[in-house]
């Protein structure tokens, strides 16, 4: 007995078709959507902390995937520098006043001022010990340099001051 000709051939339906081509698009689009809500949480982390290692711990991807982003993508990059930096001032803000706080609190806190200090120091130059100046001028110029406070001067009848 024969098979008719509609049994011995495969006839494909349109779902079988498209099936796998669903499957590919679907696939291409949920990594991406789920990378650009990464993005965004660890953006929204970063304007909050200032850290990097913190924001992406907080978006579930290796500390070395936002810099392979910014790599890639230079809006991700504009973006990454920019909460980095509202990031740092907030830090900053936070430090400075964890400092006035300690200060008026006295010795009744835990913890290191002077790790809070490095901190401080390193987010904001204002605070650091070494300040460099640059002095661009053109022709003969005098320049005076004051380290540091002056000495008291000796006053007409002053005897407490020996020179």
């Amino acid at each position: 007995m024969t098979k008719p000709d509609f049994i011995s051939e495969p006839v494909l339906s349109p779902t079988s078709v498209s099936k796998p081509e669903k499957e590919r698009v679907r696939r291409s689009i949920i990594p991406q959507k789920l990378k650009r809500v990464r993005q965004d949480a660890f953006l929204k982390k970063l304007a909050e902390s200032g850290s990097v290692t913190q924001s992406a711990a907080h978006a579930g991807v290796n500390l070395c995937t936002p810099y392979e982003w910014c790599a890639v993508d230079l809006d991700f990059k504009e973006a990454m520098e920019s909460a980095r930096g509202i990031g740092e001032k907030t830090v900053l803000a936070l430090l400075e006043e964890e400092i006035q706080r300690r200060a008026l609190a006295g010795k009744e806190d835990p913890g290191s001022p002077n790790l809070l200090m490095f901190r401080t120091k390193r987010l904001d130059p204002a605070y650091r010990d070494n300040a460099t100046v640059s002095v661009n001028a053109v022709g003969p110029v005098a320049i005076q340099l004051n380290f540091g406070t002056p000495l008291p001067t000796q006053q007409d009848g002053d005897t407490t001051a020996q020179s």
